[in-house]
């Protein structure tokens, strides 16, 4: 197990914050810091060794989806459900 910084740089070049973690190797450490990108580069090190630095924009970042009817969809809409259960399941209405 190696030990990972994830160093967020700011708009002006200097570290805003960072947070330490442990993945068995680079590209495991560099997929879960994509995950901290938003409109922040990161730098990701680990000990005195950089790794990658993952640019603002660049990265996958939080993103919200939802599945209905079997497919991805970027906006999510609240579920309908009809007002009775058939065999303690939940039937799910056209919409």
């Amino acid at each position: 197990m190696n030990e990972y910084r994830a160093y967020m740089v700011g708009h002006d070049g200097r570290i805003k914050s960072s947070r330490a973690f442990v993945w068995e190797n680079d590209s495991d450490a560099v997929a879960w810091a994509e995950q901290l990108v938003d409109d922040h580069d990161i730098e990701l090190w680990s000990g005195e060794r950089f790794v990658k630095r993952l640019n603002a924009g660049s990265g996958p970042g939080a993103v919200s989806h939802e599945v209905i009817d079997g497919k991805m969809v970027q906006e999510a809409r609240p579920p309908q459900f009809a007002p009775w259960h058939r065999h303690g399941t939940t039937q799910r209405t056209s919409a």
